[in-house]
């Protein structure tokens, strides 16, 4: 299969791009969810939002996830059926060379058949 259908089989990546020359860069995450997915599509534009992985800490999920974030942000959206799982791959693409940040779902080895 190929680097690009993998996204869409719900293995998700989290790219750190350069938004201007001279400014601060920003990470940009595609979701693993069906139907976040589908609802960017149908909006065709991008949501602002936190990780739920604070950095430096265990991935958070379900009422952990709310006990952190509570009062923090404007929304929660918690679906009922999300188990968890892996954290998304991130890697940095603001360089010369891609530099893996955390190692996640997305498999490392088919980053550069995405580029």
């Amino acid at each position: 299969s190929s680097a690009a259908s993998d996204v869409y089989k719900r293995q998700p990546l989290t790219a750190i791009l350069p938004l201007k020359k001279g400014t601060k860069n920003a990470a940009f995450r595609i979701p693993s969810n069906k139907k976040l997915l589908n609802l960017l599509l149908r909006i065709k534009e991008p949501i602002i939002s936190t990780s739920a992985n604070v950095s430096g800490k265990s991935h958070l999920s379900g009422k952990n996830l709310k006990d952190a974030f509570l009062g923090k942000v404007d929304y929660i959206l918690v679906s009922p059926r999300f188990r968890g799982g892996k954290p998304s791959t991130i890697v940095d693409l603001t360089g010369n060379k891609v530099k893996v940040i955390r190692k996640g779902a997305f498999p490392v080895k088919k980053i550069s058949a995405l580029l």
